[in-house]
C-alpha cells in the first residue's frame, strides 16, 4: 500500500538516490510509516527487522541524507506470515508482493522512482508480476489513482476481520523483450 507520511511540501532540488534499505534506516523508515499507518498498518522495530530480513526486495530513497521513501518487497518464498501475501501465493505464479511503499509528502516522483527501480530488479529475474494491495474501506484515494496511473488492475478483493477494511487485491503485468 502507498502512503503520503507527514504535512506540507516542498520541491527536491537535490539528487535523489535509491538504494539498498539497511539496518540504520530502521528508524527512518519506522517514523515515514507511523504518519501512515492506517493506509498500511502499525509497524514496531523487530516487525520491521524481520520484514527486512524476509524481503525479497527492500529500498530508500534517500535525499541528502534523508530518508524520504521506502518500499518493502516479499518473493513468494518468503517467510513473511501476512493474508495478503497468501492470497496472491494461492493465484499467482513468479510474482513479487509490494507490502508497502510509503513516500513523504514534500517529494514528488518518489514513488515511481522506486517502483520503477523494482520493475528493473524483476526485469533481471524475469519475475512477469508485479502485485500490491490497497485499502478501498476505508478509501486510500491517493493508492489508488497511484497504481492507476502505474497500470495496475484488480485481480480481486479481501474482506478483512468483520468488514470494516476492504482491500483491492492488484497486479501488474510486465513485458520483456525476449
Amino acid at each position: 500500500m502507498v502512503g503520503h507520511a507527514g504535512d506540507g511540501a516542498t520541491r527536491l532540488t537535490e539528487r535523489i538516490i535509491i538504494r539498498a534499505a539497511e539496518a540504520w534506516d530502521r528508524p527512518a523508515i519506522l517514523e515515514l510509516n507511523e504518519r501512515v499507518e492506517i493506509k498500511t498498518s502499525k509497524l514496531d522495530d523487530a516487525r520491521l527487522k524481520d520484514m527486512l530480513d524476509w524481503s525479497t526486495y527492500s529500498r530508500v530513497a534517500e535525499v541528502d541524507g534523508r530518508v524520504v521513501g521506502f518500499i518493502i518487497v516479499m518473493g513468494p518464498a518468503s517467510g513473511y506470515d501476512n493474508a495478503n501475501l497468501d492470497w496472491f501465493r494461492e493465484r499467482v505464479r513468479r510474482f513479487l508482493y509490494v507490502d508497502r511503499i510509503v513516500v513523504a509528502p514534500d517529494t514528488k516522483g518518489i514513488g515511481t522512482m522506486l517502483y520503477e527501480d523494482l520493475f528493473e530488479f524483476a526485469g533481471l529475474l524475469q519475475i512477469p508480476y508485479i502485485t500490491c494491495e490497497y485499502n478501498t474501506t476505508p478509501p486510500n484515494e491517493p493508492s489508488r489513482k497511484f497504481h492507476d496511473k502505474l497500470g495496475f488492475t484488480e485481480i480481486g478483493e479481501r474482506v478483512i476481520g468483520d468488514g470494516e477494511k476492504r482491500v483491492s487485491m492488484q497486479c501488474l503485468v510486465l513485458e520483456y523483450d525476449v
